[in-house]
């Protein structure tokens, strides 16, 4: 991390983005205090990186996800995020998911903190399968607090389809408080990230839109 963040400010970013993902790299949750909070903010701050979102996926269905959730919104204050990004759970436990995002609304809203659900990257039954299919859920909250993080990539490598995330984008524009932009090319041995503009997605679309302000 330390390292990471240090080449990243001399490459001349502004911002970093921290991500806390099981399966990507080993993380438990006595790493979400506010002791380590404080220490990674301080630690972007040196080269002077900033931090607007913080990924620390989780299952918003699961059981003692309230508790979970609560507890990495307090971390994304204590860095001084604005946007928590995880993905969205699956599909069957719907009424779970709802459930715990109304019981962490007021958290959010007191930290002023948005939560960003994020469009799938592989697996299958999620509550949503792209930001097209996910602003529905956003719209039915009806919250500034939560909103939906658009992965580029992510809608080659979940859904197998030919839409260009431009479109999908496009289609839930309202929805969208955060993306990343990303790019991926397909291999023999299955998807992998690549310079953009060198894979799938095709930056050559036109993605301005007037009320939405990418980051990633």
């Amino acid at each position: 991390m330390e390292l990471a963040i240090e080449e990243i400010g001399r490459a001349g970013a502004m911002h970093v983005e921290p991500a806390f993902i099981r399966g990507y790299v080993d993380i438990d949750e006595g790493m979400f205090t506010s002791a380590n909070a404080s220490k990674l903010r301080a630690r972007a701050e040196t080269p002077g990186l900033g931090i607007k979102a913080v990924s620390a996926h989780l299952d918003p269905s699961g059981p003692d996800a309230v508790d979970v959730l609560s507890r990495r919104v307090t971390f994304a204050a204590g860095i001084g995020a604005s946007f928590l990004i995880t993905n969205s759970g699956p599909m069957k436990n719907r009424e779970g998911i709802r459930r715990t995002i109304d019981a962490v609304l007021p958290r959010l809203e007191q930290a002023d903190i948005a939560l960003a659900l994020e469009n799938p990257g592989h697996g299958n039954g999620d509550l949503f399968d792209s930001a097209r299919s996910g602003a529905s859920f956003i719209r039915e909250i009806g919250s500034r607090h939560i909103c939906l993080n658009h992965d580029a990539g992510n809608v080659f490598t979940y859904s197998q389809e030919a839409t260009q995330p431009a479109e999908d984008i496009t289609a839930a524009i309202h929805a969208v408080g955060h993306a990343h932009l990303n790019d991926v090319v397909s291999r023999d041995a299955g998807w992998k990230f690549c310079a953009l503009g060198r894979g799938s997605v095709d930056y050559q679309k036109d993605w301005a839109h007037p009320s939405f302000g990418a980051s990633g």
